[in-house]
Order: C-alpha cells, then sequence, then structure tokens
C-alpha cells in the first residue's frame, strides 16, 4: 500500500522535473553571425571599431533588451552589437539570441553620420532572421545607400554566371593623384583601373582603360565624392590567377610611377578591394599654385660629346605634373627647356597645383636626333640614379637653382683620353643559398657585371642593348666563389659607374641582384666612384670594394664627392655610402687637448649596421684608420690625412660587410693602435 504522502511526493517531484525542462526550454539560445560589406558605403573610408553598428530588436521582448551573452540590442546608440573589421570592407559579429525567437535588425554607420547624410541603411523594410533554433550565419550583406534592399543579399553589381565580380575602389585626392591630373572642381574626369589582360582573357589591358571607376557621390563636402569604384568581371577559369594593376588618370595619370603594380590572387567568388590611396600619398585637404622654374646645365654632356643642338638634341623636363613620357607624345612643348644666357645652361618655368609640402618627384631628359640613340634619362648620381625631388612650398615663383644634368660637375669629369682598369669583385657565396630567387650554381651559372646607365654605356662605346652575356663576365680562377673581372674605363665620361652583379645561363635564366622592378628609387643599384688624387692625377688602376652577392633588398651606394648630402632626403643620406668603406661621421670633439693616443673600443660591440668609437691625438700629424678582416686584408679606408691635435668620434657603417670579427686600427708615425670589433647580421 502506497501512503498518500508517499503520492503527494511523487507528483511534487514531477511537476518540480516539468518547471526544470520549462526553464530550460526558456534559456535555450542560439548562434547568429553577420557579415558586413561597406564597399557601397560611401563615406567608409576608415575600419576602426565602432564604425559599424546593428541596431534592433527581439520581436517579443523589450528594448532596449539584454541578450543571453551580455550584448545589448536596441534601435539607438544604446546598442552593443558593433562588427569588428576582418579585413578590408568586411566586417563581422556574433551573438547570441533567444531560440524561437524572431530578431529585426538594420546596420547603422556613425561615420556616415557624421558626415551628415544619415547612418541608416536605405529601404524601408528591415532584415528579419525568423524564429527558429540552431545556430545560423548569414549571407555576406553589402551595405546599402543606394537603394530599395527588397533582398538581404543585395549586390553593387549585376551577377553573371561563370563570372567573378571583382570591385575596385580608389581615393583620388592625394598629393600624387593632383599632380598627374585629378582636379575635384572639373566635370568629366576619366578615372580607371589598367592592368595585365592576363593573355587577353581578363578585363584589364595596359594601354586601354576598359574598366572605368564612378564617382560615389555628387556631393563635393563629402569623402565619396573623391572616392571612385567600379567593378570588373572575371571568367571563373582565371581564379587563382594574380592579376596586377595600377590606376589611372586619362589622358597620362599613372599612379605609382616607377614603383612596383599593385596586384591581388583573383577568387573563386565575387569580392571586394578595399579602398586605396591613388599613388599610396597622404589625402589633399587644400591645393596651392605656385611657377616652378627648372633649370639644368649641361656642359658635361656637350664635354662627353652626348649633346649636340646643332644635331637639334633638346633638353626636356618630365615628371608627374606633366604626365612623365606621356608629355613627350602629346606636348612636348610643355616640357621643354630653353636655352638661357648661359649656353650650356636651359630652363623653363612650369605652373603646378598641389599641396604645400608635398614632394615632387622629376628628371631631366635629352631628346637625341642621333638615330639608334637610347632614351636620354638622366640617372641621377646624387641619388644613386633615382628620380630628383623638391618640396613644393608654395612659394611663387618656386626657383629650383641650376642642377647638373645626371649630377655630373667638373669633379665628376673623367677627362678625354684618360684609361682605367676598374676591377669589379663579388663574393657569390651568399647566393649559394638563396630563398627566394634561385641558388647560385657554380658548376652552371656565369657571373656578370650590368653597366644599366644607357648614357654611360655610350661613352664607352658598349651595345645598347643589355645582352645576358655582355659587358662584363667575372671569373673565379681558385674556387674561392670570389668572382673578379677588369673593364678599361675610357673618358670622356663622368667618374660614377652605376651597376648590378648578375649570375646565370641560358638554360636555367638569369638571376639579378637587388630589388627587381622598383627602379625609381635610391638603392635600384651600386654606385661607386674613381677619384683623382689631391694633385688632380687620375688612377690607371681601381679596384672596387669588396661585396657580397645581395638577393633582394636596396643596395648600398657611395655618395657623390661632389654634392652637398646633407641637403639630399634623408633615405638618400641613410644608402649613399660605399659599402663598407666610408663612416657615417668622423668629427671632432671638443675638449682639453689629449695628454696621449689613445683608441677607444667601439660601441655597441657586437653590431649589425653600425658602431662608434674615438681616439686621440697629443699631436698634429698624418693618421689612417683602417678596417682589416682576420685575413689582413683593408676592407674600409674611414680616414686618411693629416689631423691636429684633438679628440675625434668615428661612426662606423658596415654596409656590405659579412658577420665575424674585424681590427680597426689607428695608424701614425707615432705609433699603431688596434681593436677587434664583431659584426654579427
Amino acid at each position: 500500500m502506497v501512503s498518500a504522502t508517499t503520492k503527494l511526493g511523487g507528483r511534487l517531484a514531477l511537476l518540480l522535473l516539468a518547471a526544470v525542462l520549462m526553464a530550460g526550454q526558456a534559456l535555450a539560445q542560439r548562434t547568429v553571425t553577420l557579415r558586413l560589406n561597406t564597399a557601397t558605403l560611401p563615406d567608409t573610408t576608415g575600419t576602426a571599431d565602432g564604425l559599424i553598428q546593428v541596431r534592433g530588436q527581439i520581436t517579443n521582448q523589450d528594448v532596449p533588451f539584454t541578450l543571453p551573452d551580455g550584448h545589448v540590442i536596441a534601435w539607438d546608440d544604446q546598442t552593443t552589437l558593433k562588427p569588428m573589421n576582418v579585413g578590408g570592407d568586411y566586417w563581422e559579429i556574433s551573438f547570441q539570441i533567444p531560440d524561437n525567437e524572431e530578431l529585426q535588425f538594420k546596420f547603422f554607420s556613425s561615420q556616415a553620420e557624421a558626415t551628415g547624410i544619415g547612418g541608416w541603411e536605405d529601404g524601408f523594410n528591415n532584415h528579419v532572421l525568423a524564429a527558429g533554433t540552431g545556430d545560423t550565419t548569414l549571407v555576406l550583406h553589402y551595405f546599402n545607400k543606394t537603394g530599395s534592399d527588397q533582398v538581404y543579399d543585395w549586390r553593387p553589381w549585376a551577377q553573371k554566371p561563370d563570372t567573378i565580380a571583382v570591385w575596385f575602389r580608389v581615393y583620388m585626392s592625394t598629393e600624387e593623384g593632383i599632380l598627374n591630373g585629378y582636379d575635384p572642381n572639373a566635370e568629366n574626369i576619366v578615372v580607371g583601373v589598367r592592368g595585365d589582360p592576363l593573355n587577353g582573357a581578363g578585363p584589364l589591358d595596359w594601354g586601354t582603360t576598359r574598366v572605368i571607376l564612378q564617382r560615389e557621390s555628387s556631393d563635393p563636402n563629402r569623402p565619396g565624392y573623391h572616392l571612385f569604384s567600379g567593378v570588373a568581371y572575371y571568367p571563373a577559369s582565371l581564379a587563382g590567377t594574380t592579376q596586377e594593376y595600377k590606376f589611372f588618370i586619362e589622358p597620362n595619370g599613372w599612379e605609382l610611377d616607377g614603383k612596383p603594380n599593385r596586384s591581388f590572387v583573383i577568387p573563386d567568388s565575387d569580392t571586394t578591394l578595399h579602398w586605396v590611396y591613388y599613388g599610396d600619398t597622404k589625402p589633399v585637404q587644400q591645393l596651392v599654385s605656385a611657377e616652378v622654374i627648372f633649370t639644368v646645365d649641361i656642359d658635361p654632356l656637350v664635354n662627353a660629346g652626348l649633346f649636340d643642338k646643332q644635331r637639334g638634341d633638346t633638353i626636356i623636363v618630365l615628371g608627374g605634373f606633366n604626365g612623365w613620357t606621356n608629355c613627350l607624345s602629346t606636348n612636348p612643348d610643355a616640357c621643354a627647356l630653353f636655352e638661357s644666357v648661359d649656353p650650356t645652361q636651359y630652363t623653363t618655368s612650369i605652373a603646378l597645383r598641389a599641396a604645400p609640402n608635398s614632394e615632387i618627384a622629376y628628371k631631366f631628359y635629352v631628346d637625341f636626333e642621333a638615330e639608334g640613340w637610347p632614351d636620354g634619362w638622366e640617372e641621377v648620381l646624387d641619388y644613386g640614379g633615382s628620380n630628383r625631388r623638391f618640396v613644393f612650398t608654395g612659394e611663387d615663383p618656386l626657383d629650383l637653382g641650376v642642377q647638373f644634368f645626371n649630377d655630373v660637375r667638373e669633379g665628376n669629369v673623367i677627362p678625354e683620353g684618360t684609361q682605367i682598369d676598374v676591377t669589379f669583385q663579388v663574393d657569390m657565396s651568399p647566393a649559394l643559398n638563396f630563398q627566394v630567387k634561385r641558388a647560385f650554381d657554380p658548376e652552371k651559372d656565369s657571373v656578370y657585371v650590368v653597366f644599366e646607365d644607357p648614357l654611360w654605356r655610350l661613352t664607352q662605346a658598349m651595345p645598347l642593348g643589355l645582352s645576358d652575356l655582355e659587358p662584363l663576365l667575372l671569373s673565379d680562377e681558385d674556387g674561392d666563389l670570389i668572382y673578379t673581372g677588369t673593364l678599361t674605363v675610357t673618358g670622356p665620361t663622368y667618374n660614377g659607374i652605376g651597376f648590378r652583379y648578375r649570375y646565370g645561363n641560358t638554360v636555367d635564366g638569369f638571376v639579378i641582384e637587388g630589388v627587381d622592378g622598383d627602379f625609381f628609387d635610391p638603392g635600384r643599384r651600386r654606385y661607386q666612384y674613381i677619384l683623382p688624387s689631391a694633385a688632380k692625377n687620375w688612377p690607371t688602376e681601381y679596384t672596387m670594394p669588396l661585396v657580397q652577392f645581395q638577393e633582394s633588398g636596396l643596395l648600398p651606394f657611395e655618395c657623390n664627392p661632389t654634392a652637398d648630402v646633407a641637403s639630399l632626403p634623408q633615405d638618400v643620406q641613410d644608402l649613399c655610402y660605399p659599402a663598407g668603406t666610408s663612416p657615417t661621421a668622423v668629427e671632432p670633439i671638443d675638449g682639453t687637448r689629449p695628454e696621449r693616443f689613445a683608441l677607444s673600443r667601439n660601441y655597441p660591440n657586437p653590431f649589425a649596421d653600425r658602431t662608434t668609437f674615438e681616439y686621440t691625438l697629443p699631436e698634429t700629424q698624418p693618421v689612417r684608420v683602417r678596417v682589416y678582416d682576420l685575413l689582413g686584408r683593408v676592407v674600409a679606408t674611414l680616414v686618411d690625412e693629416v689631423q691636429p691635435a684633438g679628440t675625434y668620434r668615428v661612426t662606423f657603417r658596415a654596409d656590405g660587410l659579412s658577420s665575424g670579427i674585424y681590427v680597426y686600427r689607428l695608424e701614425t708615425p707615432s705609433g699603431i693602435f688596434a681593436r677587434k670589433m664583431m659584426i654579427v647580421r
């Protein structure tokens, strides 16, 4: 027999179990993931946290409502649902909502609200996630500020079968954009994308603007006014292919002139490329107009037989402000310089409109009338062959002063009839272990010196084309991987030799050292100078410093001894020291007269790039400070002159030297002092 008490207890237990089950059901929840793309929002030019919000409600709950994970959802800024940027224009957020509850929401842009256009997506209807159970990831949504938003997976372009849509965006009001012809006040600006045609299968082309971009806003006060965007359609078969491209302003405004192309790997589904600044330069809010006076002295060209006005040769200045080479074909008078009072000087004045304190690149160019001669680009010695630069201050007029073509001054000219045997030497051992470029194979590969300055090559009667086997083959007679070779340089020419080392063979191809493709920046090649003695006598022999073959990166080059190095841009100064042969500085230190000779320990030690030490002289006398390797070879001469008594500080750059122990020595008639230092790479 079961007592009444027992029956009652059983019923209470069942009721309690039911309550627990009901409570568990009420607490059940699911995770919702939303993904958003803001490329269609004209004023989204940032990726900071908090720019995008999810506003809405759980329909059977009060607003604001605290979600199971602690987030708050509301139709105003009380919401805490703020997607994180996950790369480019893509945003994502995950949060929890109760099971079997409907979610209504819209995306909101605080940045768009700040510009005065309102932050809400357009469209009458809210986005709705129906009640149900189970985690849900909604399809990628494009922020809609252009239309009705009738379907959730709206796109800014028409979807086409068997194609991949790629959305390009570029912000045009930048320093380089203005220089290349972008005028915010002009109508009918044509901005487009040009690029590798991918064997004719892709939508782009280098010679024609096939993909034209449209301005995203008609309001000059909005960021979208300077944003241009548009779509290119790729065959689905091109997925996984690398597309190289650049943005272009008609008729001649290439961005990133002389710099590597932009690129992306074509995906297997539609995508957007995050917006970029045209030319990767700073945005411009204020423009200034001024006349800039360019003047160049061509006397060294005349003396070297490279310029003849009677033949019809002309001097031209080219830069982004006149379309670089496009000026030659479209309007050569706009970039021509004219003979001044001094018959060796040519000058012109060009009206520029640019941002104050922006840096502007340019070069002088000889338009030769001699048949078969190369393009007459100067390879500016002071800049290591790269473009010249000046700061556009807005001063009107801005006179840049007299420049020398190629920066060849009187001290840079090897006179007519002078012959110098120049020996090149390079350590190929690092190339045995290259990881990016093909490794060097001593059994199959030959080593060469490539001379890339076309005008210098003209003075040496070298072939105008760069052949794989010319002009200078090096050899390794003793098998130590140090390759050497000698070239006889004949004047008249200039003493700054620009070159790079290269190895390879006709079967496996050729590998050249340093930066590939970035041909307009300092460090794209080595420069070394042959110098006369104090009595102006030129040597009959000269040996280039021993350097290691460099797989990639900027190459060190020597400062032009006739240049005012301090006036050059800092990146040029940082590079223009001879590889392992020149100190950064040798400076006297004020103080009492030293009582004895001394050579201090260097600091830091070990070091990677540069180190500093001091020495003292109790009396005036000849001083030589050198750096030796452990085989006793001189790798750097830091001081070689008569110095007065005092204390001197030397800052030594170790560019081009490999890891290891070296000896630095103070050599005077009164004695020799030496210490060791260690380079660690």
